[in-house]
């Protein structure tokens, strides 16, 4: 279950969604990234596909795990 991409498995990916939006849900006024988005990335990157930040630029699994990880204080 971790070895999807180099330790980007599913195990991860819910390890840091849960992580940050327990995050959100502590600091909501000044957290960068809200409850709904964090989810959005969970459900585009689960089980497998990218998430699209805008219209032209997507985001791999591992790019939304450092992303959200890069939040973590």
């Amino acid at each position: 279950l971790w070895t999807t991409e180099v330790g980007y498995g599913d195990l991860h990916l819910g390890r840091v969604v849960v992580a940050s939006l327990l995050n959100v849900a502590q600091f909501p006024a000044t957290y960068p990234v809200t409850t709904q988005r964090i989810i959005a990335m969970f459900n585009a990157t689960f089980p497998s596909g990218d998430y699209m930040v805008n219209g032209t630029i997507p985001w791999s699994r591992a790019q939304v795990i450092t992303y959200l990880e890069s939040l973590f204080q």
